[in-house]
């Protein structure tokens, strides 16, 4: 996972990593502070934002963190409410996120509308293995490529509390990688050739019952063209 390759530093000290509560951080407590570290570490601003409800019991979380530190989108989409929490979309670097239908907005349902226009469906839904070491998928592009020298210390962290990281990438296998390939091992690495993330699992014969979480400034590159009825519904009641 080492290389040379040259890379142009972004500025990230505004940058925000907004990471999930549920189905990402309550999954293993104790990865709460080294995984904090390490975002720090990378000049991001690490930030909870949970999908909850901030009048619900959410005794659990407080538990971990004061209440003026999370951010609640009180069943909201996420992208939706950014603004009404003080951020800006340009100022997230990425989101750690189990279920990414919650952080897409009303401009990417356009996105799965004109992909179902175009005769794209989601494959038959794999059953799922109840894996011992779910899965961490890394996207690379805007994500790990922000810091590239610091994939390898998400991968040892990531393996040492118990899951199994790989880059899920948007890109075409069949094209050149070389800057990915520096970083990381190509048996470490999914293609989804530009193909909707999860709808690539289904291809892929991996069920997202096995994926534990997902790192990822692209949401919308991540759900199912299915997830369109789900979000169709939601935005229209």
């Amino acid at each position: 996972m080492e290389g040379d390759f040259l890379y142009k530093q972004p500025k990230l000290s505004k940058k925000y990593v907004l990471v999930e509560w549920d189905g990402v951080l309550n999954r293993n407590t104790k990865l709460i502070k080294p995984f904090f570290m390490l975002l720090k570490q990378t000049g991001v601003v690490p930030k909870v934002f949970t999908f909850r409800n901030e009048n619900d019991d959410n005794s659990d979380l407080l538990e971990h963190f004061k209440k003026e530190e999370v951010l609640f989108s009180n069943g909201n989409q996420k992208r939706d409410v950014l603004f009404q929490n003080g951020i800006k979309s340009k100022e997230v670097a990425y989101w750690v996120e189990s279920d990414f239908r919650n952080v897409v907005d009303k401009e990417n349902l356009d996105k799965l509308s004109s992909l179902l226009n175009n005769g794209q469906r989601s494959g038959e839904q794999v059953e799922p293995q109840n894996l011992e070491k779910p899965y961490v998928f890394l996207d690379w592009d805007h994500t790990m490529s922000l810091r590239p020298d610091f994939t390898e210390r998400f991968f040892y962290l990531f393996k040492e509390y118990g899951f199994n990281p790989k880059v899920f990438t948007s890109r075409y296998k069949d094209k050149d990688n070389s800057d990915l390939l520096l970083w990381v091992n190509e048996e470490d690495i999914f293609f989804a050739d530009m193909k909707q993330k999860k709808d690539r699992l289904d291809e892929l014969n991996i069920s997202e019952a096995d994926v534990a979480f997902w790192l990822d400034d692209s949401p919308q590159d991540i759900v199912a063209v299915r997830d369109f009825y789900y979000l169709f519904s939601y935005y229209n009641g």
